[in-house]
């Protein structure tokens, strides 16, 4: 997959903006890379002073309760 330039820019402007509330949301099912990238990308968007939550459609698997800030993930369809 080739990223673009413009879009690599339009990314940065949208997480280097003044703090924002941000949704994180994973596809029905998730599974560890759902769970990890979600609980990743939002720790990222938090050091930059960003309000975020990890919304997922239904349970996660119970052995992914290891993960830092699991327990923070809402469950909502």
């Amino acid at each position: 997959m080739d990223i673009s330039q413009q879009n690599i820019d339009a990314l940065r402007g949208l997480v280097e903006c003044e703090p924002r509330n941000v949704v994180i949301l994973s596809h029905t099912n998730p599974d560890g890379d759902a769970i990890g990238s979600s609980l990743a990308w939002a720790e990222a968007l938090r050091t930059l002073g960003h309000e975020v939550h990890c919304i997922v459609p239904n349970r996660y698997p119970y052995f992914l309760n290891w993960m830092p800030k699991i327990k923070e993930v809402v469950i909502f369809k």
